[in-house]
């Protein structure tokens, strides 16, 4: 393969990639169609020849005058047996997800009720007529509360002897450095 022969595989390589991007002029693409309908393509390109090919012998054709009202007719035609199925079937959708959304806000309600009410009659179980039994109950709650509040303070207090002996022994090793 001659340098010439090169250089110009070259520069068709860099006028395709800019066609397939869209920035040819019209003369580069009659120069892309020209190589590419040619019998001289290079081995590694002739996997596109058939596009430029078939561009080339459709280039002179058109379309009848009659097409665009042909094409919407065929639309509107399968559009109105479409549209049929199409609403039927939206509507069908819609009106299962509804359904199911009405039964799942159902159940929830159902099982709040449900709750709601075991809960009521749980906090009634508590509850006392005669005023002398409910101060008693009352009085031992509180008289354990005050049990425990006294055990936490005897804790605290152990902790507050604690807390002294820490500052003595930090007194203590404080003076011994200083001392030395």
């Amino acid at each position: 393969m001659g340098i010439k022969k090169m250089a110009d595989i070259k520069r068709i390589e860099i006028l395709l990639d800019r066609y397939w991007r869209g920035e040819t002029s019209r003369k580069e693409e009659a120069v892309l169609s020209a190589y590419f309908t040619s019998d001289k393509v290079a081995d590694h390109l002739k996997y596109i020849q058939p596009f430029f090919v078939t561009l080339q012998q459709n280039k002179n054709k058109r379309l009848d005058k009659h097409f665009e009202r042909n094409l919407l007719t065929l639309i509107n035609k399968d559009s109105a047996t479409n549209g049929r199925r199409r609403f039927f079937s939206n509507n069908l959708v819609k009106l299962a997800a509804i359904a199911i959304l009405l039964l799942g806000i159902t159940y929830i309600f159902r099982t709040q009720i449900v709750y709601r009410n075991s809960h009521v009659e749980k906090v009634q179980l508590g509850t006392f007529n005669d005023p002398e039994e409910a101060y008693e109950q009352v009085r031992k709650s509180l008289l354990l509360v005050s049990t425990k509040l006294n055990k936490g303070k005897n804790y605290v207090n152990e902790l507050s002897k604690f807390n002294k002996g820490a500052t003595l022994f930090m007194k203590q090793k404080k003076a011994k450095t200083e001392n030395k």
